[in-house]
């Protein structure tokens, strides 16, 4: 079964037998790492040098403030 008749499968599922599908799922995926989200990585690259003011370039920010 590829994964495209296992997501038609799913699909013909009651609520109870897709519950049960995802906790299987989920206990054969535990400690596997969870993909990166791109705006986390992006976010992370932005300010991998800390928060800095757009203004002065200084380190002294306040959120939302100047």
């Amino acid at each position: 079964m590829d994964l495209k008749e296992l997501m038609m499968f799913a699909d013909g599922l009651d609520n109870k037998g897709k519950q049960e599908l995802i906790l299987f799922l989920q206990s054969r995926t535990k400690g596997t790492t969870p993909p990166i989200r791109a705006i986390d990585e992006i976010q992370e690259q932005k300010h991998k040098n800390g928060m800095v003011c757009s203004h002065c370039n200084s380190h002294a920010v306040v959120r939302f403030g100047r």
